[in-house]
């Protein structure tokens, strides 16, 4: 997911300094990591949005920690239910495959798209300009 993020933010970036009139736009894309340098120096400064996007990301990862707490504990009741025949056992594997799978939509469905549509949100507070295209030059020659 990250790196999913990380070729957004590269791809967005080159697009700001495309419209601030940057000649080599390609060299942005070619360089990500200086891209995400520039995007977490430049782009991302405090703001509200900025939080926001720290509290989504937090959320991201919560719920990849409770994904795997479910899947661990539906495998373990569910070995428990198969060799004792235990119904309570069974019944709680199936509570813990409905939380693996309720965690699992709300974070393909809701967290991720969220995720992807912040960054684009925060370069586009930023005004195309000189300024940007100083930069990008200085950054990437």
């Amino acid at each position: 997911m990250r790196g999913e993020v990380n070729r957004r933010i590269a791809t967005l970036m080159q697009a700001l300094a495309e419209s601030s009139g940057y000649e080599h736009p390609e060299r942005i894309i070619a360089n990500k990591i200086e891209a995400m340098k520039w995007f977490y120096v430049y782009a991302n400064v405090p703001s509200a949005l900025r939080t926001y996007a720290f509290e989504v990301w937090e959320g991201y990862y919560v719920g990849l920690y409770l994904s795997v707490a479910s899947a661990i504990s539906f495998i373990v009741c569910l070995l428990l239910a198969i060799l004792f025949e235990d119904r309570i056992a069974m019944a709680f594997a199936i509570l813990s495959l409905l939380i693996f799978l309720v965690v699992w939509a709300v974070r393909h469905w809701h967290t991720v798209p969220r995720l992807m549509h912040i960054p684009a949100q925060q370069i586009g507070e930023i005004v195309p300009s000189g300024e940007v295209l100083n930069e990008a030059r200085r950054r990437f020659g």
